[in-house]
């Protein structure tokens, strides 16, 4: 017969191996994250997990240059691409809230020049439909100009498809596009408004615009890589340019989990408000049905993938997921919300368009931290 201290005994054990098991997520995420890294070749990868307001689990795997082979750690640097949208997104929200736009405003409003081959088109095409990436431009993601300015003049000869507000093309163009479009508010560029609104008073002291300014101030920086040829090589970074609200920002893990638990306080961190609760979870609501390539790539768990104010947004296990990933020529990055469970991922590693890896890791944390 088993006595009532054997029972006690028994009870103690068994909280303290839920309890070792809850503090101790690396015994089920290192193994995972290893295996896949050499499976897939990845040079360089970091990790960080957000729960309930706090980083609950960050780490550095692999290298930051198979030349040198300096380790990658939590603070390492990388190109974070299309990560960029989300914040260009919070950009115009902000300016929502501040009662100087409405995200149902014609673009035209506010860059009146602004003209497209079709002008009916020009004139319909709101803020929303820009951070919906639905107006249906086609073929700005490949034009090159000085400045933004120029940019916008040269969208004049693009073509329109016949798909406006039903099709996402140009995923650059749209953004770029809302970039512009605050600079002309704030007669700032989107530079120096994403640094003063956001970056600093996130204290994201680590990111920055471009991967020039992050050359200057930082050397621990992960070198982007392509497998080619049956091995691993180490590329030039990619200069962004003007397409810099789309994709130019340099970022760690650690910053970035700051822009996450912004999203995961409903718009504010730390008792500072960024964005109006309402706003903030506007930007979860979905505005179109994305393609069937995204979720099929991202998210094949589930069954539609829809898009919001630049966030892609799904389901899994039951859950609503608010994601966006990233990619350059030899990095890839992503970043992932559960909002209803306060968790939130990011993912970035060095190597060229390397999501098969990045969405199972992404998948095997979640399983971990829904079955707490």
């Amino acid at each position: 017969m088993i006595n009532s201290k054997s029972v006690l005994t028994i009870f103690c054990l068994f909280c303290a191996l839920v309890t070792f098991s809850q503090s101790q997520p690396e015994e089920y995420i290192n193994p995972y994250v290893e295996s896949t890294m050499q499976e897939d070749n990845l040079p360089g990868l970091v990790i960080a997990i957000v729960s309930k307001d706090s980083i609950v689990y960050s780490k550095g795997y692999g290298i930051r240059d198979i030349n040198t082979s300096e380790p990658v750690d939590k603070y390492t640097l990388f190109q974070v691409a299309s990560l960029t949208k989300p914040f260009t997104a919070t950009l115009c929200g902000m300016l929502k809230d501040q009662g100087i736009v409405n995200l149902d405003d014609p673009i035209k409003r506010h860059i009146p020049e602004f003209e497209l081959s079709d002008s009916c088109i020009a004139d319909l095409i709101t803020i929303k439909d820009l951070l919906s990436i639905r107006s249906g431009i086609e073929g700005g993601d490949n034009l090159t100009a000085k400045s933004r300015e120029e940019y916008i003049t040269l969208l004049h000869n693009m073509p329109i498809n016949s798909n406006f507000r039903d099709q996402q093309v140009s995923f650059n163009t749209h953004f770029t596009l809302a970039g512009y479009l605050i600079e002309r508010i704030e007669n700032q560029s989107w530079e120096e408004v994403v640094s003063n609104k956001l970056l600093s008073p996130l204290g994201m002291n680590n990111t920055y615009t471009d991967i020039h300014s992050a050359q200057q101030s930082e050397q621990n920086i992960a070198s982007p890589h392509l497998f080619r040829n049956g091995q691993l090589e180490s590329i030039e970074w990619t200069k962004v340019g003007i397409f810099s609200p789309a994709g130019g920002l340099v970022s760690n893990a650690v910053d970035l989990s700051k822009f996450i638990r912004l999203y995961l306080n409903e718009g504010s961190l730390e008792s500072k408000v960024f964005l109006e609760r309402e706003t903030a979870r506007q930007m979860f609501k979905p505005n179109m049905i994305v393609g069937d390539s995204f979720n099929n790539l991202f998210n094949p768990e589930t069954d539609f993938m829809m898009f919001g104010y630049g966030w892609f947004l799904s389901e899994y296990k039951g859950r609503s997921v608010a994601e966006m990933e990233g990619s350059l020529p030899g990095t890839s990055s992503l970043i992932a919300l559960l909002p209803d469970e306060n968790i939130g991922i990011i993912i970035l590693t060095n190597k060229h368009f390397a999501f098969n890896s990045l969405v199972a890791i992404k998948f095997h944390v979640l399983d971990y931290f829904i079955s707490q």
